[in-house]
């Protein structure tokens, strides 16, 4: 053997022991790798929010988070919806470590927010104690329940559901029917309101109330009447100054932000409502002409449509509320906190737990709504020929914390759409136009923008 074979034999080996330590610190660091990567991926599972309630997949830190940004805000009340098809009547999201419950279906809401009401009545810290303006809406215990006792008791005197505050909303919509919209001052209080509940702009309201506490509070003062009592405010001054009753549990502040709330909820939601009124009238002429041809037998063209006509007029009735049941203006409750465990259909939702119950999946459930897609205001009229109540519809929810409203809602509502259609016909703007009653979401559940004429009849 040469020495320069040797040497080509010693190299060759050296290159082999070398290659052969190359696989082996290789193989090494793989398995340390994927070693390290089970580890860590085993930690992020250990350490994900957990619960025994049904939902998907929350991530550290983050939760559910990934899968909410998902969607578009616009579109949220779908994805809801979604999640109540594939888990059920109760499922949770994490907001980062937050978990939200969300309450589906008619029986499962009735459930937690009529019969264990005594539970799920208090809203979460998140709402109570964050709060600049805290009213009735962010407010728990004996002050909650005296606010909302009061505030309901104003609205009867003050003629909710009589017919003198119904000649006071008819004298309104007179002037909307004769008003003309091309008024400047007219649009720009309508481009003021469309700011303030189209999305974050209702933050507004909470800046007026400094004004609306002092500047207002002052000015009744000076022209108060303890034997006229005109609004709320004089309510609250009367029940602070009348040494023979029981001082109010609240102050002015919780006072006005009571009234800015009714003034907040009341007005979007019932325009909003008129909106997609006016819409399925595009859409359902017929249905227009069969609540036009009852208003001309019962009231005729000679005075407006009054409170008095209410129950002759069943068919515009029942398809007022089959467009609330359709449209949901409000897709879910307000947050509320468990006070202490809630059972519902098999299932434990801790105490402590944030709960938001979902009113669409009430105004659809198909076990009390046949064909739950369709516009039938029929199904609202029973054999006798009567509105009949129907289970599900819950438009304003349910349980001791409902809006308060209702009963002042309904009246502007029939008020309002019996009298337009009495005096106008609502067309499309052409014949091919097409709608769209998919709607979106923002602070309320609103429709699209559209074009109408109104033809006088």
């Amino acid at each position: 053997m040469t020495l320069s074979s040797y040497s080509d034999q010693l190299y060759t080996r050296f290159r082999l022991n070398k290659m052969d330590m190359f696989i082996f610190e290789t193989g090494t660091i793989v398995t340390l790798c994927i070693f390290v990567l089970t580890f860590l991926l085993a930690s992020l599972y250990m350490s994900a929010p957990k619960s025994n309630l049904p939902g998907p997949f929350a991530f550290p830190l983050v939760g559910n988070l990934p899968l909410l940004f998902k969607e578009k805000e616009s579109e949220k009340h779908l994805f809801y919806q979604k999640m109540a098809a594939k888990y059920g009547s109760v499922y949770r999201l994490y907001y980062g470590n937050l978990m939200m419950v969300f309450i589906n279906g008619y029986d499962a809401v009735n459930s937690v927010f009529v019969k264990q009401a005594d539970l799920t009545t208090d809203r979460p810290e998140i709402m109570t104690k964050r709060a600049k303006v805290k009213g009735i809406v962010n407010q728990n215990g004996p002050v909650w329940k005296s606010l909302r006792r009061i505030s309901i008791q104003a609205m009867r005197d003050f003629g909710v559901g009589k017919k003198s505050l119904g000649e006071t909303v008819n004298e309104e919509v007179a002037v909307v029917i004769k008003y003309d919209h091309n008024d400047r001052k007219f649009q720009e209080l309508l481009d003021t309101f469309d700011q303030m509940f189209s999305g974050e702009g209702t933050t507004s309201l909470g800046r007026i109330l400094p004004w609306f506490k002092y500047i207002k509070m002052k000015e009744h003062k000076t022209t108060y009447d303890p034997n006229h009592c005109r609004d709320f405010i004089d309510l609250y001054l009367q029940l602070v100054n009348d040494e023979f009753k029981t001082k109010p549990t609240f102050d002015a502040e919780a006072f006005a932000a009571t009234i800015l709330a009714f003034f907040a909820a009341g007005t979007d939601t019932t325009a909003q409502t008129l909106n997609w009124a006016m819409l399925y009238m595009l859409g359902f002429p017929e249905t227009q002409a069969k609540c036009q041809k009852e208003i001309d037998k019962v009231i005729g063209h000679g005075r407006m449509v009054s409170l008095d006509d209410k129950d002759k007029l069943v068919y515009v009735q029942a398809t007022l509320m089959e467009i609330q049941r359709l449209s949901s203006i409000a897709s879910s409750s307000m947050l509320r906190v468990t006070t202490g465990d809630v059972h519902v259909d098999g299932h434990v939702i801790p105490k402590g737990t944030i709960i938001r119950g979902n009113i669409i999946s009430s105004l659809f459930d198909s076990k009390y709504w046949d064909d739950p897609l369709k516009f039938l205001p029929e199904r609202f009229i029973g054999t006798d020929g009567k509105i009949t109540k129907k289970e599900g519809f819950i438009p304003f929810f349910t349980g001791p914390r409902m809006c308060p409203g209702e009963p002042l809602a309904k009246m502007e509502l029939f008020l309002v759409f019996s009298n337009i259609l009495q005096r106008f016909n609502l067309e499309k703007p052409h014949p091919d136009t097409q709608l769209d009653f998919n709607g979106f979401s923002s602070v309320t559940f609103r429709p699209h923008p559209f074009q109408i004429r109104a033809v006088l009849r």
